[in-house]
């Protein structure tokens, strides 16, 4: 036997063994016995020590910090029931199912079972783009949001008060008839409820940019609108609300139009550069600044901009403050190999 031909069977054989490993997580996922998603070293990074506990919890296949945690959030502290809600993919279905049938009057169950589903929708969809999606993928893709939508309506049903069940119905709008306009009215009744409400807004911009329902018109004018929230304090990350903005003009530019030189020109704009300034010292570079959960996201699209802005002295800081929680989110978007390109960059 030649060295190619040992070669070749080597990789048939690795090949083989990681096609049985993804057709078992596959299955697993089916079966609702194994979580959607794993925590990561980079979330316990970023959390602080009650929050790692919980994720430390969450790792071992455990739910009592989480329940107990989401309890605690419905005093009002929105932001934080936010985050909470967000940890669904990392608990089995099975869990939130067995949950929802003892207690189908939970508003905490039913909450993290409409989250599920829409990450167990995605799975379905894929990431890549709509044209990618098989028939059979949509379908599943939008029963999964339809059964979220359900568990969500009753969430508003069973409480008024918690602007949660919006912001995540957010979410739900694709293939609904005019999704601009349920993004809207979903983010105004969430605001209603918290008119400080950060996690609500910062989905919506996304939505309502060039890539998803909107344009770039209309994700800059809502950023515009909220990003110097006057009843927030000095230090809000409300103004980083406008770098999601730019993030997602530019981005769209960059990877969905492909103009590498527009791309450019967007970020190398006086009033754009002016802007971001501006936002970036009301919030993340202000002395006044407190961390958030949201802070290590913040600072990623922080960091990213930058980079792409070739301003080495704010990204070398952001990437420090960062740490090893510099990662995913939009480093992956842009591409394999562009956070490691920054690394570089910013030494």
């Amino acid at each position: 036997m030649s060295g190619n031909e040992l070669k070749l069977i080597v990789a048939v054989l690795i090949g083989l063994v990681f096609l049985v490993l993804w057709i078992l997580k596959r299955r697993n996922q089916a079966t609702g016995k194994r979580a959607l998603e794993s925590v990561t070293s980079e979330m316990l990074a970023s959390a602080d020590d009650r929050d790692r506990k919980v994720l430390l919890e969450l790792k071992a296949g455990g739910t009592a910090k989480l329940r107990a945690a989401l309890a605690r959030s419905k005093q009002g502290r929105w932001e934080e029931r936010a985050y909470y809600v967000s940890l669904a993919p990392y608990v089995a279905r099975v869990e939130l199912e067995g949950w929802c049938a003892r207690e189908p009057q939970s508003v905490d169950a039913l909450l993290l079972r409409a989250e599920h589903l829409i990450a167990w929708a995605w799975t379905a969809r894929g990431e890549g783009r709509a044209h990618d999606v098989g028939g059979d993928d949509w379908k599943m893709y939008f029963e999964r949001l339809r059964l979220a939508r359900a568990d969500l309506e009753k969430c508003i049903e069973l409480d008024h008060a918690d602007p949660t069940p919006w912001g995540v119905m957010l979410r739900t709008v694709d293939g609904e008839a005019d999704p601009e306009a349920k993004i809207r009215t979903y983010l105004d009744k969430a605001l209603a409820c918290d008119p400080n409400g950060f996690a609500a807004l910062w989905r919506a911009i996304a939505l309502l940019g060039p890539r998803w329902y909107g344009s770039r018109e209309s994700t800059l004018g809502l950023a515009r609108q909220h990003a110097h929230n006057s009843s927030a304090e000095s230090g809000s990350e409300h103004a980083m609300l406008l770098f999601r903005a730019h993030f997602e003009v530019w981005f769209h530019l960059d990877v969905f139009e492909g103009n590498r030189s527009a791309t450019d020109a967007w970020l190398a704009s006086n009033e754009v550069r002016a802007e971001l300034d501006r936002a970036y010292a009301a919030s993340l570079g202000a002395p006044s600044h407190r961390r958030t959960r949201m802070t290590s996201t913040l600072r990623n699209y922080a960091a990213v901009t930058f980079y792409r802005m070739r301003d080495r002295v704010r990204l070398k800081r952001e990437l420090e403050l960062l740490g090893v929680a510099a990662a995913g989110g939009p480093w992956s978007m842009l591409g394999e190999g562009s956070l490691e390109d920054a690394q570089r960059f910013a030494q």
